[in-house]
């Protein structure tokens, strides 16, 4: 989804263009911001981002998940992912 800017499709208008740029930033906050507030709460930064590579099925219970999360993040320029290591 966030690839495809949400799903806005812009404006030719340039203010209202301009006003669907600024709001692309408060979603994305909506989306990560508890993301990571419950990634910090459960030691998940400590036990997997410290690491130089991984894999999603190494660390979590829940691997297809924290895969969708982590993709997300790569999405975002936060990771970059190679051959399944992030």
């Amino acid at each position: 989804m966030y690839a495809t800017n949400y799903g806005i499709l812009f404006s030719n208008d340039t203010l209202t263009n301009e006003i669907q740029h600024q709001i692309l930033p408060h979603i994305e906050g909506c989306l990560v911001g508890p993301i990571l507030v419950r990634l910090g709460m459960s030691g998940m930064f400590h036990k997997y981002f410290v690491e130089i590579s991984f894999r999603p099925e190494e660390f979590h219970k829940s691997p297809e998940i924290f895969k969708i999360i982590l993709d997300f993040f790569v999405d975002l320029g936060w990771f970059t992912q190679n051959k399944g290591n992030y």
